[in-house]
C-alpha cells in the first residue's frame, strides 16, 4: 500500500471521532459549576475507559464469532465432490511433489495450505463485516451531535481538557 492509501484509511477511521468526543464533553460539562470540574473530569475519564474496555471486548468477540461463521460457510464447499476443490488440491500437490516432497507429504501440505487460505480469507471477511457494522452505527449516531440541546448561552463555556 502506498502512503496516500494508508493516510486516507486513517482519515476515514478518525473522521467520526469529532462527532463522539466533542458532543459528549459538552454535554458532560454543561451546567456543572466550575468548582466541580475535577470530579466530573475524573468520572468522564473513568466512564470513557470502562466504555473503551467493553467496546474492545465486544469487538473482539464479534471478530471471533464472525470469523468462525465465515470459516464454517467457506469450509462447506471444501469437499472432494467439488471439482474446483479437487483441482486446487491436485495442482498444489503436483507443485509440491515437483519440488521434492513425497506424494503423501505433498497432499498433506496441500490440504494444510488450503486450510490456511480459508482461515485468512475468513478473517479478512470478518474484519470487513465488523468494520461495516461499526461504520453503520457511527453513521446512525452522527445526527445526534446536531440535534443535541445546546447549553444556555449565559453559561460560561465548558473547560477544555
Amino acid at each position: 500500500m502506498d502512503f496516500r492509501a494508508v493516510f486516507m484509511l486513517r482519515v476515514y477511521q478518525v473522521a467520526g471521532l469529532a462527532f463522539i468526543f466533542i458532543p459528549s464533553n459538552v454535554l458532560s460539562y454543561a451546567g456543572v459549576p466550575r468548582e466541580q470540574n475535577n470530579q466530573l473530569s475524573s468520572m468522564v475519564n473513568f466512564v470513557r475507559n470502562i466504555g473503551g474496555s467493553i467496546g474492545i471486548a465486544v469487538i473482539s468477540t464479534l471478530l471471533t464469532r464472525t470469523t468462525q461463521r465465515r470459516q464454517s460457510y467457506m469450509s462447506a464447499s471444501l469437499r472432494d465432490s467439488n471439482p474446483t476443490f479437487r483441482a486446487m488440491i491436485g495442482g498444489l500437490s503436483a507443485t509440491l511433489h515437483s519440488q521434492g516432497l513425497s506424494a503423501t507429504e505433498a497432499t498433506r501440505q496441500a490440504y494444510g495450505r488450503v486450510e490456511l487460505l480459508v482461515q485468512q480469507q475468513a478473517s479478512a471477511l470478518a474484519f470487513t463485516d465488523v468494520v461495516s457494522w461499526l461504520a453503520l452505527i457511527v453513521l446512525c449516531l452522527t445526527p445526534v451531535a446536531f440535534i443535541m440541546k445546546k447549553p444556555p448561552a449565559s453559561a460560561p463555556p465548558p473547560p477544555a481538557h
